[in-house]
């Protein structure tokens, strides 16, 4: 509590205690940033004229139209070649809201040119008054959307404060560090963490009180209260940038993975993956009709390209600072099969050279997202391909017993013939031997006796009988 009534006073005398508050808002500060007046007046709309969240709202939007641009650069092309009153912003829009479905867009984006007025005629330009604010804003309330853009995307250092909604020390300190970052210049900005609700931010940094404040300018520089005086000059001067120790880079690294994963909502996160399992679904039909049957060629054909695209993707977080890993050559045979995966974890299209993507971004959310969605499939397709396996040499041991009992059904049928003839031979033979026996009854007793045979019946009839009997 001491240190935060000292560094309270430390800012109070930099600034003196009747230092002016934050400047009006106005339409004006938007479109000084670049932003057209048709979004900034709908983002000053949405939150109240709040500029620093009308800022966050069209910075979130910008990002947006860059993921859909990046996904479906030639659904893109093939609709604003379909009617020239499409206007891309319109097209890359709703692109984003139908999944990329070309058909669906055009539907669309039809009826809207249907429903749309034509426009007024211009107005007369409006002068903008000299004493309009030219001050870039410089104080932000996190969300786990934003963190990752306000904190290491941040053009300039940035003073953390994490605070509690019942810390008293916070709410004594967080004012003056405001009121601070307001008089700089824009050479330093505030970003304001709830600590309650961001709980993973302060695991990350091992924090274990309110309030915890942090330097931080690529990486964090200083943590707490206690010298804080003596370094904010030169942080805010860049002085302290690539000053960082082991245990402050450590803690970043933490940090920026926290506040990466942040930045996807689970609808994002599900939406991802049901992308990328499409596409390798669609890799793996591809590869099954160039190579007609399913063959282990076709096998080794999916898991290799499924491997080329991991090692992108590894080698990409494992080097996030090296350049030659943040760019692709996609008229490579094996990274022309797996390319829109690779659009799928932030890769973008190369302004200067079209047969090459590249990762601009500093959020590898997506690049960890799209690696465990990519195991997560090859372990499935494996299981299958075993389960393949399994069936097909199942399949082979019941066609060879099936084979085998075949075959000594007709071995048995055969001992079953030999036996009968061997049968019949032996009838025959007593047969015979009756015969001759009878003869030679007949022969004495003066009776001639006719065999017949019927079959394997034998029977007798009598001719001559013996004189004086009746027969």
């Amino acid at each position: 509590m001491q240190l935060v009534v000292a560094l309270c006073a430390i800012l109070g005398v930099v600034r003196g205690a009747n230092s002016p508050g934050a400047p009006s808002v106005t339409l004006s500060s938007l479109l000084k940033l670049g932003y057209s007046k048709e979004l900034a007046e709908s983002a000053l709309a949405s939150c109240s004229n709040d500029l620093n969240k009308a800022v966050e709202i069209l910075k979130y939007s910008e990002s947006q139209q860059a993921i859909t641009e990046g996904t479906y650069s030639a659904e893109i092309t093939t609709l604003l070649s379909t009617n020239a009153k499409y206007s891309r912003s319109d097209v890359v829009r709703v692109l984003g809201q139908v999944d990329g479905n070309v058909d669906s867009a055009k539907t669309l984006l039809d009826e809207e040119l249907k429903d749309t007025p034509p426009p007024p005629p211009p107005a007369p330009p409006t002068p903008t008054p000299s004493t309009e604010v030219t001050t870039d804003p410089v104080i932000f309330e996190a969300t786990p959307s934003t963190l990752f853009d306000l904190l290491v995307e941040s053009p300039v250092p940035v003073i953390i404060d994490i605070y509690a909604p019942w810390c008293g020390p916070c709410k004594q300190l967080t004012p003056k560090l405001e009121e601070y970052v307001r008089q700089r210049g824009g050479k330093v900005r505030l970003l304001k963490i709830d600590g309650e609700q961001m709980r993973g931010v302060m695991e990350a940094i091992q924090g274990k009180h309110f309030p915890t404040i942090l330097l931080f300018d690529k990486e964090i520089v200083f943590e707490g209260l206690e010298g804080f005086e003596t370094k904010i000059a030169d942080f805010e001067n860049g002085k302290l940038a690539g000053t960082a120790t082991d245990e402050f880079k450590a803690k970043t690294k933490e940090l920026v993975k926290t506040a990466s994963a942040a930045s996807l909502t689970f609808e994002k996160r599900e939406l991802l993956t049901m992308r990328t399992f499409s596409l390798l679904d669609k890799l793996e039909s591809e590869t099954e009709t160039e190579t007609e049957t399913e063959t282990e060629t076709e096998t080794e054909n999916v898991v290799e390209s499924v491997k080329v695209l991991k090692a992108i993707l590894g080698n990409l977080v494992k080097h996030e600072h090296v350049e030659k890993y943040k760019k692709v050559n996609i008229k490579n045979k094996k990274i022309a099969k797996i390319y829109k995966v690779l659009k799928v974890a932030g890769f973008v299209g190369h302004e200067l050279d079209e047969d090459s993507l590249v990762m601009e971004s500093r959020n590898l959310a997506k690049v960890h997202l799209t690696i465990a969605s990519v195991q997560r499939w090859l372990t499935s397709y494996k299981a299958k391909i075993l389960e393949a396996k399994r069936r097909n040499a199942d399949d082979l041991v019941n066609r060879a017993i099936k084979e085998k009992l075949a075959a000594e059904g007709v071995i048995r049928e055969e001992d079953e013939a030999r036996k009968a003839a061997k049968r019949e031979q032996e009838e025959n033979d007593a047969a015979a031997a009756a015969a001759d026996k009878a003869e030679q009854m007949s022969s004495e007793i003066g009776v001639s006796v006719k065999w017949r045979f019927d079959g394997k019946k034998k029977t007798k009839e009598f001719q001559d009988y013996l004189p004086g009997e009746e027969f």
